[in-house]
């Protein structure tokens, strides 16, 4: 790589290279940046996350308990084999209506598109195969608000849903399964900033525009100054020939009339014809 080169032909170039630059930073400022009539926005936003835990429990809490009726002891490990399940629930199709009747999602979310509430079991800080039974329920937005706020009604809706359905299903209070909320949804944090991705192709894509055209102008021009000049050829009078022209023959029943001389020898000789008529 010469960068001498380089330098000395945008140097001979120089007003198409700055034309080039100036179109080519407008074009990446205007792709990270929006004028609006409400003032200048960003065209892309950072993703924000608020989550909260829940915790499965029963009526009276067994997990507090050291002995539970009879002296047994409370059968927490097999609340924490139901949190796979239960994850699942948060995030099922009834939570989601309940989330589009109140405007906290998009018809669009629900149909299958990307879906900003994850739900899934919190392992063991111990041994990470061992289930624990608490969820984390996360939620993510364009804005710390709305990520807080989705965050918030996804975990109302689950647990409306499933008191609706064990009331449904007729199961007695003692034998419910309760979703209890640990840490509601608090501080959000950002997880993703904005992407800069798109001014820095435009970047890139301009400045290759930019000095494959320079190149090529220098290339063009290199090549008519080293082609040799062709004179003009120059334009030679040619004279022709004027037209000889041919004598005339006069036509075969007209006679030419004698001239002078002619008539007086004919006078003065006599005709042929009379010393033959004397024989």
């Amino acid at each position: 790589m010469d960068l001498g080169l380089y330098l000395q032909v945008a140097r001979r170039h120089r007003r198409l290279v700055i034309a080039g630059l100036t179109v080519t930073f407008a074009l990446a400022v205007f792709s990270y940046v929006r004028i609006s009539p409400s003032g200048i926005g960003y065209r892309s936003s950072p993703t924000w996350s608020n989550s909260a835990m829940l915790q499965l429990s029963q009526l009276g809490y067994p997990e507090y308990r050291s002995a539970g009726p009879g002296g047994q002891a409370p059968n927490v490990a097999a609340l924490s084999n139901l949190t796979d399940l239960y994850a699942k629930l948060a995030t099922s199709d009834a939570v989601l209506s309940i989330l589009v009747r109140k405007g906290l999602l998009g018809q669009a979310n629900q149909a299958g598109g990307t879906l900003p509430i994850t739900a899934f079991p919190i392992p063991s800080t111990v041994n990470s195969y061992t289930p624990t039974p608490l969820i984390s329920l996360t939620a993510s937005g364009e804005s710390p608000t709305e990520a807080t706020k989705l965050a918030i009604g996804a975990t109302d809706a689950f647990i409306a849903v499933l008191t609706a359905s064990q009331k449904a299903a007729k199961i007695p209070p003692r034998q419910r399964i309760e979703v209890r909320v640990l840490k509601r949804p608090r501080e959000p944090t950002i997880v993703a900033p904005r992407s800069k991705v798109p001014p820095i192709m435009v970047l890139l894509a301009g400045l290759t525009i930019t000095f494959a055209a320079v190149f090529i102008r220098d290339n063009l021009q290199r090549k008519r100054s080293e082609a040799p000049e062709q004179s003009e050829p120059e334009l030679v009078e040619v004279k022709l020939p004027e037209r000889v022209r041919q004598p005339t023959r006069a036509p075969a029943d007209t006679k030419t009339p004698p001239s002078a001389g002619e008539n007086d020898v004919a006078a003065s000789s006599p005709p042929r014809w009379s010393a033959q008529s004397g024989r």
